[in-house]
């Protein structure tokens, strides 16, 4: 079984904060500001399609980097709780926005 607690806002931070700049920014938008697709369609100057499928992309990526983070040998990861982590760390989203 997933050692859960073992995973900190702060690495959740970091996975966000490593994700490529177009996954990031629509990422931060939506999840951690509240935007909708179409607001960061017009925002961004991108298309609804776009910025939905960054965004999952995005949630792909985090997904995986978790996952290592979590397991390094593992090839399962719930959904639910990358969400749940995803929630958390935006809590804190300041600086996310930033580069590496």
């Amino acid at each position: 079984p997933y050692k859960w607690a073992e995973i900190t806002p702060t690495q959740v931070h970091q996975a966000i904060k490593e994700l490529p700049e177009g996954c990031r920014v629509i990422f931060t938008l939506y999840q951690l500001e509240g935007y909708d697709h179409q607001e960061i369609s017009d925002i961004l100057k991108v298309s609804v399609s776009t910025s939905k499928s960054q965004y999952h992309r995005a949630k792909k990526l985090l997904r995986e980097k978790l996952q290592t983070e979590l397991n390094p040998h593992s090839t399962l990861f719930g959904k639910k709780l990358t969400t749940c982590w995803i929630k958390r760390a935006g809590t804190f989203g300041n600086g996310i926005h930033g580069s590496k």
